[in-house]
């Protein structure tokens, strides 16, 4: 069963047991099928037995440790929370503090929107658009991404800071 996060009533992250300090996201684009796909590795600031996070419309194809073993997962019910709060993905039999999540976006996935070369001014390439959030006011998290794209594609990452008072 879903239960809010004490710290972020926003979150179904379980922040009082897991505190995420670092995501590794290894993604590529791929424009004919309209889909992002990759791995995400969390790495905690210690060892939990479990972690959940927050999740929406994506297909979770794979967890694994920092080993390589599958570990068990489940998207859980999120019953009686707005459809906005997405559902969350608890994992567990964590044995280590590194746990990477292989996963793509689904034609449901709303913070993602893929435009033609037509739809574009230049009309010369596709155009791809992401809303990466990641914002607790909890916890700070460090992260790098990689990302694969085609060669003629220029990847532009723009981050904000926000200040919360």
């Amino acid at each position: 069963m879903a239960t809010l996060c004490p710290h972020d009533k926003s979150s179904f992250a379980n922040t009082s047991e897991a505190i995420v300090k670092h995501m590794h996201m290894v993604l590529q684009v791929d424009f004919d099928q309209k889909k992002v796909k990759g791995s995400v590795a969390y790495t905690l600031q210690q060892e939990a037995s479990r972690l959940v996070l927050d999740s929406r419309n994506l297909s979770i194809h794979r967890v694994v440790d920092s080993k390589g073993n599958d570990l068990p997962f489940e998207v859980l019910k999120a019953d009686g929370f707005p459809e906005v709060f997405g559902t969350p993905l608890q994992i567990s039999n964590m044995a280590t503090p590194v746990v990477t999540v292989h996963y793509e976006t689904t034609p449901n996935s709303e913070a993602i929107q893929f435009l033609s070369k037509e739809q574009t001014v230049g009309k010369d390439y596709p155009f791809l658009f992401t809303q990466f959030c990641h914002v607790s006011v909890f916890s700070k998290t460090f992260f790098n991404i990689l990302l694969d794209v085609k060669q003629y594609m220029l990847v532009v990452y723009y981050l904000v800071k926000i200040l919360h008072q």
